[in-house]
C-alpha cells in the first residue's frame, strides 16, 4: 500500500494521473545500481539539469510542490522557487521510492555517465536561482556533472555511504571532475554546510580548479550599446565644445598635471566608495573623462601621443 501511494505521488509530481502508464522513469533496482555503478558515474548532463527546471515547475503548477512550514515560497516566483531541500522531500524522493530508490541521474543514466564537473551548493537555495546559475556557467568542455541532489540516492541509507569522508561518494566523484562550481545563493553561505567546505578543501590540495556560478545577466547588449551611446556623446562634446586651442599656446607639463588632478579624484573614490549609486556616478565620470580625453587628442598631431597614453590609462585603471 505504501509503494502505491508513492508511485502515485510521484506521478503526480511528474504532471501524469495515478495510472500506473506514461512514466518519465522505469523501475530501476537502487540498490544494486548503486553498489555496481562507482559514484564518479552517477551524474547527469545539462539537458538533464534543463529538464529537471521543467519538471520542477510542472510540479509546482499541479500543486505537487507546496509551501512549507520552513519554506513558505510564491509558488508564482520563476526566479528562486522552492528550496532544494522542499524539491527533494516532495518531488526527488517520491519519484526515486516509486521506481526502486535508484538517484534521478541513475534512473536517466543505469550505467552512469563519467564525472567531468562536480557542484556543490548547500541546500538552502532557490532551486530555480540554483538551476539558472548552473546552466548559465556550465563550463563548455564538461559534458557530465555530479550534483548530490540528483546524483545520490535520497530515499536509501546515505548515512551509511558517508560515514568515511574520504571514501564518500562525494570524494570519490570529486576525484574524477574536471573542475568544481561552487554555486552561491542569495540568502545564505554555501560554506555554512560543512560538506561544501570539505569539498573545497578537497579541490584545493588536488589542484583542481574551482569556479563560482554566476546568474544569467540580462540586457547585457542594450547597456553596451547605452554605454559606447554615452561615450561617443562624451567625445563629440569634448571635440566641438571643449577642446584645448592650438599646440603651440599650450604649457603641456601643465595639461597632464591637470588631467592628473582630475583622474586622481576618481581613482581614489573607486577605491573607498561602495555604495552602488556612488559607484554608479564614478563609473559615469570615468566614462565622461575618457571621452573627453580622447576628443582632445584628436586635435593633436599623430607624433604626439602623450594624452592618448593618458586616456588609454583611465580606461584600463
Amino acid at each position: 500500500r505504501r509503494a502505491a501511494s508513492s508511485r502515485a505521488q510521484a506521478e503526480v509530481a511528474m504532471g501524469r494521473a495515478p495510472s500506473g502508464e506514461g512514466l518519465r522513469f522505469e523501475w530501476r533496482d537502487g540498490r544494486l545500481l548503486h553498489a555496481t555503478v562507482p559514484p564518479n558515474r552517477w551524474c547527469i548532463t545539462r539537458s538533464d539539469l534543463a529538464d529537471f527546471r521543467h519538471d520542477v515547475r510542472a510540479a509546482m503548477e499541479r500543486g505537487a510542490i507546496v509551501p512549507v512550514e520552513d519554506d513558505d515560497f510564491d509558488p508564482r516566483d520563476d526566479h528562486a522557487g522552492p528550496t532544494m531541500e522542499t524539491v527533494n522531500r516532495q518531488l526527488i524522493m517520491p519519484v526515486s521510492a516509486a521506481h526502486g530508490h535508484a538517484s534521478w541521474a541513475l534512473l536517466l543514466h543505469p550505467a552512469g555517465l563519467e564525472c567531468d564537473l562536480f557542484v556543490t551548493h548547500c541546500w538552502k537555495e532557490g532551486v530555480f536561482e540554483f538551476l539558472d546559475k548552473v546552466l548559465n556557467s556550465w563550463p563548455r568542455r564538461a559534458e557530465h556533472a555530479y550534483c548530490c541532489m540528483l546524483s545520490n540516492p535520497q530515499t536509501l541509507d546515505i548515512g551509511r555511504l558517508l560515514t568515511d569522508p574520504d571514501r564518500s561518494p562525494f570524494a570519490r566523484a570529486l576525484q574524477s571532475a574536471q573542475c568544481v562550481l561552487v554555486v552561491p545563493n542569495s540568502d545564505v553561505s554555501v560554506y555554512t554546510r560543512i560538506w561544501c567546505v570539505y569539498e573545497a578543501c578537497l579541490a584545493y590540495s588536488w589542484g583542481t580548479p574551482i569556479f563560482t556560478a554566476m546568474k544569467p545577466v540580462h540586457g547585457a547588449k542594450s547597456a553596451v550599446f547605452a554605454l559606447w551611446a554615452r561615450y561617443a556623446t562624451y567625445y563629440a562634446l569634448g571635440y566641438h565644445v571643449l577642446h584645448l586651442p592650438a599646440r603651440e599656446h599650450l604649457n603641456w607639463q601643465l595639461q597632464d598635471i591637470r588631467c592628473v588632478v582630475l583622474i586622481m579624484p576618481l581613482i581614489a573614490l573607486s577605491l573607498f566608495c561602495r555604495a552602488p549609486v556612488a559607484r554608479l556616478l564614478i563609473n559615469e565620470c570615468g566614462l565622461a573623462l575618457c571621452g573627453v580625453l580622447y576628443s582632445i587628442s584628436a586635435h593633436w598631431s599623430i607624433d604626439d601621443s602623450n594624452m592618448k597614453h593618458l586616456a588609454n590609462s583611465v580606461v584600463f585603471a
